[in-house]
C-alpha cells in the first residue's frame, strides 16, 4: 500500500502519528527478500559507542543499544557491494557464522587520526553510531578498520542476544516535527533521505520550509537525481534550536543548536561538521533514513560530508547549491574530492602504491585495469594530457575558461591531479563538481557511482 501526501505541501504531523503511519505501512508491505525475514524483524537496532584514539591507537567501547522504528535500508541486498569506506560494520549469525549484513562507512574519528595533533599523540574521543536490521536470533556485530594497505582488520566485536540483552525503546525527549517533502513508495524500496534542520528557532519555521523546498529542488535539478526522483522519499526533520546559526570557534561565537554543528572542524575554518552525534541520532530516530542532509541556518561558506554518515552545508551561502551537491556526493556515494590545490587539515589518506577505494579517483597503478575503463573511448590516451602547469598559474576566474577550452573537455580519461595530490592521483574528467566550483554537474563516472547506490537501496539489480 502506498499512502501519498501532497508533495511540497510541507504537511506536518506529530511524531507519534508519523510513526504509526510507518508501522501501518510496514505491516502491509511484502518482504522483498526471504533472507531478510528469516534473520531479521522489520525494526532497526542502533548501537552507540565511543571511539577513542590517535594516529597509532583505535579503541571502541559500547555506550548503549536502541530498538527503533522500521528498517529503512535495503532488504534485498544486505551485504554491501561497494568496498568503500575506511570502516565496515558486519553482522554474523552466531550459530552458523554466516555474514548476514555489512555496510562501509567513514567517520569523524577517521579524519581526526590523519591530522597533526593525532600524529603527535593527542587522543580524542568521538561518539558514533551504527544501525543494522534488528536480529531474530543471537548475532556477532563486528567493526573493522582498514590498515595501511586498505585491508580490513577487526577492531571491535559485540555479541548481541535479542531475547536477553537490553534495548532502549523510549523515544528521545527532543521535540521533533516531521514534514513530508517527497513520497515515492515504501521505505524498503526507495532511498529514504532525511533533511535535518540545524540552527532554526521556532520563529524560523517559515524560512525553514522555504529552505527545505529549495534544497530538494536543487538536488533533483541535477543528474542522476533528476531522472531517479521517483525512487526517493524525503523527510524534513525539525528539532527547534534555541539559537540561530551554529558555532564559530575562531570568532568565539557559540550557539545552542539542535545538533551542535560547528565551523573550524579539525581546525579548518570552512570545514563544518556535526559535533554531537548523539543529538543527531536522537533527532533522526523518528524517521526511516538511508542518508542524511543537515541544513545549517547560516550565511558563511561551509560544509562537510562523511560517507554513509551525513552531509552538512550552509543554506545562506551564495554557493549553497554547490555545497549541497558536492558534499552529498561524499556522504551518499563515497565520492572523493578530485581537487588538489585547496588546503585541508588531514594528511595522506592513501599510501603510495595503493589504489584508493573511492570510485572516482585512481592511482593508475595499471592503466589497462582503469576502474572506469568501460566509459573510456579507445582513442582517448590514458593518462590523458591536459595543460595542468598553466592551469595552476591562473586565477580562479581564468581557470574556468581554461578548462572549457581544453581538447579533452567532456571526455572520460585519467587526468592527473586528484584527492589532494598534484601528482600520482588521477580523476575521470577534466572538470566535475567534485573537482571545482566551475560546474554543478557530476561527471559520467560520478553519476554512475551515485546510480549504483540508488539501485542498491531500492533493491534493483545492477
Amino acid at each position: 500500500m502506498l499512502i501519498r501526501l501532497q508533495e511540497g505541501s510541507m504537511n506536518r504531523m506529530p511524531a507519534v502519528v508519523f510513526i504509526l503511519l510507518l508501522i501501518s505501512l510496514a505491516i502491509q508491505a511484502e518482504t522483498a527478500d526471504t533472507d531478510f525475514s528469516r534473520h531479521f524483524v522489520d525494526r532497526t537496532l542502533r548501537v552507540d559507542y565511543y571511539h577513542t584514539g590517535n594516529r597509532e591507537t583505535d579503541t571502541i567501547t559500547l555506550d548503549r543499544m536502541y530498538k527503533e522504528g522500521i528498517w529503512a535500508g535495503p532488504v534485498r541486498f544486505l551485504r554491501d557491494p561497494f568496498n568503500n569506506g575506511q570502516y565496515y560494520v558486519k553482522v554474523f549469525d552466531t550459530e552458523s557464522g554466516d555474514l548476514l549484513y555489512s555496510r562501509g562507512f567513514n567517520s569523524y574519528f577517521y579524519e581526526y587520526r590523519t591530522t597533526e595533533p593525532a600524529i603527535q599523540g593527542r587522543q580524542r574521543t568521538f561518539h558514533e553510531s551504527v544501525r543494522i536490521p534488528f536480529p531474530r536470533r543471537p548475532i556477532r556485530l563486528v567493526l573493522q578498520n582498514r590498515d595501511q594497505k586498505l585491508q580490513l582488520q577487526t577492531v571491535f566485536t559485540l555479541e548481541i542476544d535479542p531475547q536477553n540483552d537490553y534495548f532502549d525503546t523510549a523515544p528521545p525527549a527532543v521535540t521533533v516535527q516531521i514534514s513530508n517533502l517527497l513520497q515515492s513508495g515504501h521505505p524498503h524500496h526507495c532511498v529514504d533521505l532525511a533533511m535535518v534542520a540545524e540552527g532554526y528557532r521556532l520563529e524560523d519555521r517559515q524560512k525553514l520550509e522555504r529552505d527545505f523546498a529549495r534544497a530538494r529542488d536543487v538536488l533533483f535539478s541535477r543528474e542522476p537525481y533528476a531522472s531517479q526522483r521517483d525512487r526517493f522519499n524525503l523527510y524534513g526533520v525539525f528539532a527547534p534550536s534555541r539559537d540561530a546559526g551554529c558555532d564559530e570557534p575562531r570568532e568565539k561565537k557559540y550557539r545552542d543548536t539542535a545538533v551542535e554543528s560547528s565551523f573550524n572542524a579539525l581546525n579548518l575554518a570552512r570545514y563544518l561538521l556535526v559535533e554531537s552525534n548523539q543529538r543527531l541520532q536522537n533527532t533522526l530516530s523518528r524517521v526511516p533514513f538511508d542518508a542524511v542532509i543537515v541544513l545549517v541556518n547560516h550565511e558563511r561558506y561551509g560544509g562537510g560530508g562523511i560517507y554513509n554518515q551525513y552531509c552538512v552545508f550552509t543554506v545562506g551561502s551564495k554557493a549553497s547549491a554547490y555545497l549541497l551537491l558536492h558534499e552529498f556526493g561524499h556522504s551518499f556515494a563515497g565520492l572523493a574530492d578530485e581537487y588538489y590545490s585547496s588546503r585541508v587539515s588531514y594528511n595522506e589518506f592513501v599510501p603510495p602504491g595503493v589504489e584508493p577505494m573511492e570510485p572516482n579517483v585512481t592511482a593508475l597503478l595499471d592503466p589497462a585495469q582503469l576502474k572506469w575503463k568501460e566509459l573510456v573511448k579507445p582513442e582517448t590516451p590514458v593518462p590523458t594530457p591536459w595543460d595542468k602547469e598553466r592551469f595552476d598559474k591562473l586565477s580562479t576566474a581564468e581557470q574556468a575558461g581554461h578548462l572549457e577550452r581544453d581538447e579533452y573537455r567532456g571526455v572520460v580519461g585519467a587526468f592527473e591531479g586528484a584527492m589532494y595530490a598534484s601528482t600520482g592521483m588521477f580523476r575521470p574528467t577534466i572538470d566535475c563538481i567534485m573537482f571545482s566550483r566551475h560546474t554543478l554537474d557530476y561527471c559520467p563516472v560520478c553519476r554512475n557511482a551515485i546510480e549504483r547506490v540508488i539501485r542498491h537501496y531500492c533493491g534493483i539489480d545492477q
